[in-house]
């Protein structure tokens, strides 16, 4: 995993992606049970949830991390999810469960993640945290999954559209609500 340039007073902008960029989240089990836990992973790690969604093949998160070691947190995340993803795959989709072979150092293990610590930046003013907001709930609009951001089921649209904390609550960046 490449190092990060960790800055507590900032929010995180973080993308990683599905192995290969497989569709595995147009299952609504998987995607269901990567929210859950999302939710648990920001309640044991207190860190600041203000943004995510989680599409067919990629994942979006804004996060304000007071203090944790990121890269590691992340890891556990998303070790944890995939490991569960990857007891439910081939029960229901073995052929599916069969293209995420990979070679790891001479043995053939399953992958639910694609390699490499995905896209990750600092964001550092309330306004560019609006942008990375937006650009998140515009995902499955722009990708013509629904109309109105707010209609996606795996996403924080509706709590910052429409104040529904939905399927999980999220945080409120401290400088707006001063």
């Amino acid at each position: 995993m490449k190092k990060r340039y960790q800055d507590t007073s900032h929010a995180r902008y973080l993308t990683f992606g599905c192995y290969r960029r497989k569709h595995l989240f147009s299952h609504p089990e998987l995607a269901d049970l990567f929210i859950q836990k999302l939710d648990q992973w920001r309640k044991e790690h207190s860190l600041h949830l203000w943004a995510y969604v989680v599409m067919p093949n990629h994942v979006h998160l804004l996060i304000h991390d007071p203090g944790m070691d990121l890269g590691k947190a992340l890891s556990g995340l998303k070790r944890s999810f995939a490991l569960d993803a990857m007891e439910w795959i081939p029960v229901k989709y073995p052929v599916t469960y069969s293209e995420l072979e990979a070679l790891d150092h001479g043995k053939t293990v399953h992958r639910f993640w694609q390699t490499g610590g995905g896209y990750d930046r600092n964001v550092f003013s309330d306004e560019v945290v609006r942008k990375a907001i937006q650009y998140i709930h515009n995902n499955p609009v722009k990708a013509g999954l629904v109309q109105y951001a707010e209609e996606y089921r795996w996403s924080s649209a509706r709590f910052w559209l429409k104040g529904i904390p939905e399927p999980i609550e999220l945080d409120i960046p401290e400088s707006w609500t001063s």
